[in-house]
């Protein structure tokens, strides 16, 4: 059965909205991000980790897996056939978490727990200095020997952050400062049931959308959002 982000992502298609153009991420930094274990966040040139290849010739990976349009094609960024080469620009120390990181220009965004919070954190791509990073709550115990931290991997456009929390809530975020733009709590909007792990699902970016998929709501499967305000622009209720 093909994911829920797939399924969004068609769903997303037949509702297209015409009239808007998102906002651009802009240059792109010769090089990329990716993360490669739960506390360590390297950079490489050309390409990085499985979800996050080649962005500098192909365009940004600012959302999982790269958003639907590349989903759709199954545009992975390189050629059929031909290794991937790395060599490392930088690392640093990281907390745990399973988010992926996603870059838009010489932004880039991840989700990660610093041991007693999980957080969002927007840092410089080239680099890997810190710009800000923003609470998400507290973090969860997890079985033993576990990880703990984010499950859900943040999209990223040139204005803010799309992050989901785990216990809900997604948050947009400024991405110059990281304040507060907006917040829709998915389970008291769309009486969604919270996993026993934590909401999970990654939002995806199309045209001027948000999407996301609340976990268990018989009103609302499958919901796009206004990127700027957070209001309902139209909601698909699978199975229904």
């Amino acid at each position: 059965m093909p994911p829920c982000p797939y399924i969004a992502s068609r769903l997303v298609h037949r509702h297209r909205l015409d009239g808007y153009s998102a906002p651009a991420c802009g240059p792109v930094e010769e090089g990329v991000v990716a993360s490669v274990s739960c506390r360590i966040l390297v950079a490489v040139f050309w390409v990085s980790w499985i979800a996050s290849v080649c962005v500098a010739s192909t365009g940004d990976w600012n959302q999982w897996l790269g958003g639907p349009q590349r989903m759709l094609r199954g545009d992975w960024g390189y050629a059929e056939g031909r290794a991937p080469v790395f060599a490392e620009s930088w690392r640093r120390s990281m907390g745990s978490g399973y988010a992926g990181v996603s870059v838009c220009g010489p932004h880039a965004v991840t989700a990660m727990t610093d041991g007693r919070h999980d957080v969002a954190m927007v840092f410089n791509a080239a680099d890997g200095v810190e710009r800000w990073r923003h609470p998400l709550g507290r973090t969860r115990k997890r079985g033993e020997g576990v990880p703990r931290g984010p499950l859900s991997t943040p999209a990223l456009d040139a204005e803010a952050a799309y992050v989901q929390a785990m216990d809900g809530r997604l948050l947009c975020l400024e991405l110059f400062g990281g304040g507060l733009r907006w917040e829709v709590n998915l389970k008291r909007t769309f009486q969604a049931h919270e996993p026993g792990y934590g909401f999970a699902s990654s939002p995806l970016l199309v045209d001027d959308l948000v999407v996301v998929t609340p976990a268990g709501s018989s009103s609302g499967s499958v919901v796009a959002l206004d990127r700027r305000t957070g209001a309902v622009r139209w909601r698909a209720a699978l199975g229904a």
